[in-house]
């Protein structure tokens, strides 16, 4: 059951507490502009309490009564209330959560991230069902979600529109070379590099 709901109105701004939300495919109606993976963050009430931290230090959209949901695999499809979502991966444990908790101590139970595969509307008190469908399950480890991305694609990509494609801002390409290290000079041949183009 969802208990809780928040819209990110701004990059850093509190969160705004709200008894529904809409939504479409590209994303929570009245909220920032998120990168495509990683448009809702849903969050067990079971990390709050665990871990002592409010839903305004994790950023999160959806709270519910749901204790296994880390458990879940990356392509499932939750509905909550009118929503389809498609959980894509685990949000990272950064450091914006240091002065509140070690990130390491939180890792894979930050929440789960997702994407909106419909529209319409969510309610507090909504219920929770894990559906039928599945999709492709989407590596939560930086250099492999860099090589399922590559897999689909169809021509050289971007520096910056890897990133923002696999679920990271521009501002991680300071670090995107050591994760292109591991790749085959082919996977790292598929990625056009610019000073434009990766900052």
């Amino acid at each position: 059951m969802v208990t809780h709901l928040f819209i990110k109105q701004k990059q850093g701004a509190p969160l705004l507490a709200s008894n529904s939300l809409m939504f479409d495919a590209n994303g929570i109606a009245g909220g920032v502009q998120c990168l495509p993976l990683r448009q809702v963050l849903i969050v067990p009430t079971r990390t709050m309490k665990e871990f002592g931290v409010e839903a305004e230090v994790l950023r999160a959209n959806i709270i519910v009564e749901f204790d296994n949901l880390h458990n879940l695999r990356s392509g499932t499809v939750l509905q909550i209330g009118e929503a389809l979502i498609r959980l894509t991966f685990h949000c990272e444990s950064c450091d914006k959560l240091r002065p509140f908790i070690l990130p390491s101590k939180i890792a894979h139970n930050r929440g789960f991230l997702g994407l909106f595969l419909n529209g319409g509307k969510i309610r507090v008190g909504d219920p929770i069902t894990v559906v039928d469908t599945r999709y492709e399950e989407i590596p939560f480890n930086p250099t492999e979600r860099i090589r399922w991305y590559l897999r689909s694609a169809k021509a050289k990509v971007a520096s910056k529109t890897l990133l923002e494609n696999i679920g990271f801002s521009r501002s991680y390409a300071r670090v995107l070379p050591r994760w292109l290290a591991p790749l085959t000079n082919h996977e790292r041949s598929m990625i056009t590099w610019s000073s434009k183009g990766a900052k």
